[in-house]
């Protein structure tokens, strides 16, 4: 089993572009492409979770397999796949914060991409790290696609939103891997 799951792990790179970076993200089923677009980008890696951080705008790029919080042989339509995995992701956060309350709104990209939108305050004992976590959600095949990203305040926050919005509606997916950079250098997320 270890072997299987070995082979499923995603190839990840990103690359210096004029406008900010791009990054790659292979694996069977799963293969697409984000541009973080900025003045000043850069990754921020520091552990198996790729972050990069944009003209101040961190941002986590993670993929979920639907999988893991959807059982059962009925595949359920986009919607409610992608609550159901903000089901699953707050659980988690709950474990850290205690019980949270979570906003959500069904944003449809310019390209007609489905998205989920949703957030939490954190409580005020974590308040002084930051102030919301902010979620963008998208299907691609067997896996939903995770944009996050935080706020420390109300103005940031808007910024934040503006950014993963942004950032989501460079994506493009493939059947096929994309080419990864031959000499990626130290751009290759860990």
């Amino acid at each position: 089993m270890v072997s299987a799951q070995r082979e499923q792990l995603p190839q990840r790179a990103a690359v210096k572009t004029a406008g900010g970076a791009l990054f790659i993200w292979n694996q069977p089923g799963n293969n697409f492409t984000l541009e973080i677009l900025g003045k000043d980008v850069s990754p921020n890696n520091s552990s198996k979770d790729v972050y990069f951080k944009a003209d101040g705008v961190v941002v986590q790029i993670q993929c979920a397999a639907i999988t893991q919080f959807i059982s059962g042989s009925i595949r359920p339509d986009g919607r409610a796949i992608l609550q159901a995995h903000r089901d699953w992701e707050s659980q988690y956060a709950e474990i850290t914060f205690g019980k949270l309350s979570v906003q959500t709104s069904e944003l449809d990209l310019k390209s007609g991409r489905e998205t989920l939108y949703w957030k939490f305050d954190v409580p005020e004992k974590f308040k002084d790290q930051w102030k919301t976590r902010l979620y963008l959600t998208t299907i691609n095949g067997d896996y939903v696609i995770v944009l996050n990203g935080i706020a420390k305040s109300s103005a940031e926050e808007d910024q934040v939103k503006r950014f993963l919005l942004e950032t989501m509606a460079t994506l493009k997916v493939s059947d096929k891997a994309f080419d990864l950079p031959k000499n990626p250098g130290g751009n290759r997320p860990n």
